[in-house]
């Protein structure tokens, strides 16, 4: 599997839903594991271990039951990210598909579907802590179990939702890692996982929830219909509200730059959440005030956040922008101390992590007007942001790596309020100045273009842009540019198709 390129909402985001049987539902789902996934959505983890150990009668033999206490078990891993925890914990994977495969009487749908959910969870949990092979090969069963649900029952539901989810991301996966994982048997398709995902929303499903915010990401993270993901998980608030639907639109919302409205849900939350997920909460507060120029407040709540959370991942990103934050306050003293633990402390397993360590490789701060900028882009704040990049005069006298970040930065600008011959024109300037490698500045103005481009229809001009945005290798964020021009390429080739074919 490649880098994870998606935050980390989609390792908590999984996966339940009904659907075609030949049980009635309320045998196979039962009053008592509605009231655990009501627990799981408020993430009240002691109210779902209450009931596990009070209820046992209620829960016996039941795939569900196995697939509820695992998924228990993988939000305990993810939110608390400890190695010895994940140790204690992962002998109970092959005790629960034990159980199943002596379930009497059973559906065989359902029990297909909670053995492949409880591989797939613990082969993203061994992938995030354990760094070993196993990881991949617990994947690749539950996609080959997926799979031949599919075959079998292609009306379930819960496999469309689960294996829509699978064939997307392996769909969206650069061409060098695609080219591997199929060496393993695993093929992916985007249209068709996008098509398992649309199907999975039915309201005939009782368990539809989960299924609209995998396809909201997927929408907004890999198709770049950011919009589109937006209203959904803003539409679903409405219809039911719940604090693991917050977390997931908070974490969206600051990814599309709308950080003022992202905000709104954090501040409701921080002080009325459980205590496995509060230091999250601080976690995307300091990261708001970062991008609002809000530096002690950013370090109140980052240092919040590594203070109260055990884990590894996230924490050399968190070290990084305390080191930011002070730097930008002008205390560079602190800013060393941090700097130096974004290299000491964490993994880097997410992206995110992995560009603080790169930036820490590099050996130096950035440029402060220019990260300045940046981090009012990222918020949503133009109007901050083009101040920024205004008061940087020295374009002509700097080093051609400021002037292509000085560039592209000016594009993002432009693009997001919607002056896209102004950003194109940034864009190839920025492209002109890149000299190495290891610069991200390039291939993403080749990516920002092809986007340009593709909406106007110019499909050819589109097309090579994706192709340009490819062919860089060594900056952090190479992998995620390449699946997305990929995606842009295979929508533009469909486009064509359907087109040709008169639909």
């Amino acid at each position: 599997m490649p880098r994870i390129i998606i935050i980390p909402i989609l390792t908590l985001v999984f996966l339940f839903c009904s659907g075609s049987s030949g049980i009635p539902n309320d045998q196979i789902f039962r009053p008592v594991h509605k009231e655990v996934l009501d627990l799981i959505y408020e993430i009240d983890l002691e109210g779902v271990e209450e009931i596990f150990k009070t209820r046992k009668e209620e829960l016996a033999n039941s795939s569900v039951t196995m697939l509820l206490e695992n998924y228990y078990d993988f939000l305990l891993i993810q939110l608390r990210d400890e190695y010895k925890l994940f140790k204690e914990l992962k002998k109970s994977k092959n005790n629960r598909i034990g159980y199943i495969h002596k379930l009497e009487g059973s559906d065989p749908s359902w029990d297909l579907f909670c053995q492949a959910q409880i591989n797939f969870q613990w082969g993203l949990s061994r992938l995030k802590l354990e760094y070993t092979s196993r990881g991949f090969w617990d994947t690749r069963l539950a996609y080959n179990q997926l799979e031949d649900l599919e075959k079998n029952d292609p009306k379930f539901s819960p496999g469309n939702m689960s294996f829509g989810l699978l064939q997307t991301i392996i769909g969206a996966a650069p061409k060098g890692k695609g080219k591997w994982m199929k060496l393993l048997g695993i093929d992916g398709d985007i249209f068709k996982g996008m098509e398992n995902l649309q199907a999975s929303t039915s309201k005939n499903n009782p368990f539809w929830y989960e299924s609209e915010i995998l396809l909201a990401y997927c929408e907004g993270y890999l198709m770049n219909q950011e919009e589109k993901g937006k209203r959904r998980l803003l539409e679903l608030q409405k219809e039911k509200t719940s604090l693991f639907l917050d977390y997931a639109t908070a974490v969206y919302l600051m990814k599309v730059r709308e950080t003022q409205q992202a905000m709104v849900i954090i501040n409701k939350r921080i002080d009325n959440c459980p205590e496995i997920i509060n230091p999250h909460f601080h976690f995307l507060l300091g990261d708001a005030m970062l991008r609002k120029g809000l530096y002690k407040e950013a370090i109140y709540h980052l240092k919040y956040f590594l203070f109260n959370y055990k884990g590894m991942s996230l924490r050399k990103e968190a070290n990084y922008k305390v080191s930011m934050a002070y730097y930008l306050d002008g205390n560079l003293e602190k800013a060393d101390d941090y700097w130096v633990k974004t290299a000491q402390l964490g993994y880097t397993f997410l992206q995110s992590d992995h560009y603080a360590q790169k930036e820490f490789e590099r050996g130096l701060y950035p440029n402060k007007t220019l990260f300045k900028a940046r981090m009012y882009y990222d918020g949503g704040f133009y109007e901050e942001a083009k101040k920024e990049l205004s008061e940087f005069v020295d374009k002509k006298k700097t080093t051609r790596q400021l002037a292509a970040e000085y560039y592209y930065r000016k594009g993002r600008v432009d693009q997001a309020e919607g002056k896209l011959d102004l950003a194109l024109e940034n864009y190839k300037k920025c492209i002109e100045h890149q000299e190495v490698d290891q610069w991200y500045f390039a291939p993403s103005a080749w990516l920002q273009s092809g986007y340009i481009y593709a909406a106007r229809q110019e499909s050819s001009k589109a097309k090579d842009c994706f192709a340009k945005a490819t062919e860089y290798s060594k900056n952090p964020y190479q992998e995620s540019i390449d699946s997305k021009a990929k995606v842009g390429t295979l929508l533009l080739q469909r486009s064509a198709t359907v087109g040709a074919d008169g639909h």
